[in-house]
């Protein structure tokens, strides 16, 4: 029994991070997705990042209710992987010469980096039988999902286009 407990205190812990650092991940990417929108040179992908903006606001909406229902302070931890991938992203802004497909990848890397991260938050919250908090999770999760997936459609059609324009 103390062993049971112990776990659940640890993926207690686990799941507390995870939101923290999603929260921080939000915040992070709230700063650096109109300077890509701004770099952008395909109004396709500018409506794209417009959207993701859109969602982002509404998770950090969400992640704020979620926290507070949990009693789980949100500004206490750092995301130092996300730090290190938003610095690179901002060092290519401002660096340049800056392409779509260098803005879709460094989205991308975010992204993946975050989706990783909202991943292991659900399955903490499953881990927990915390079911409520389960599907608010899984309902953020699945709104990233479908943001990421419309931008990987629209690096596939650049790669497309880049290729057909090689040949």
């Amino acid at each position: 029994m103390k062993e049971i407990r112990m776990k659940s205190i640890e993926t207690q812990t686990l799941l507390n991070q995870q939101i923290q650092d999603l929260y921080f991940l939000e915040l992070e990417s709230k700063n650096v997705l109109p300077k890509f929108k701004k770099a952008s040179k395909d109004y396709v992908l500018k409506a794209a990042l417009e959207d993701q903006y859109i969602t982002l606001n509404s998770n950090l909406h969400d992640l704020e209710q979620l926290a507070k229902k949990e009693n789980i302070d949100l500004l206490q931890n750092e995301c130092q992987g996300l730090k290190g991938i938003i610095s690179k992203s901002e060092l290519y802004l401002e660096e340049g010469p800056v392409s779509d497909s260098g803005i879709l990848s460094h989205i991308d890397r975010i992204n993946q980096y975050k989706t990783a991260v909202y991943n292991a938050a659900v399955r903490f919250a499953k881990e927990l039988n915390y079911k409520a908090l389960y599907k608010d999770l899984e309902n953020i999760t699945n709104f990233t999902y479908n943001i990421n997936d419309r931008l990987a459609r629209i690096a596939d059609n650049q790669s497309d286009g880049h290729i057909l324009e090689n040949l």
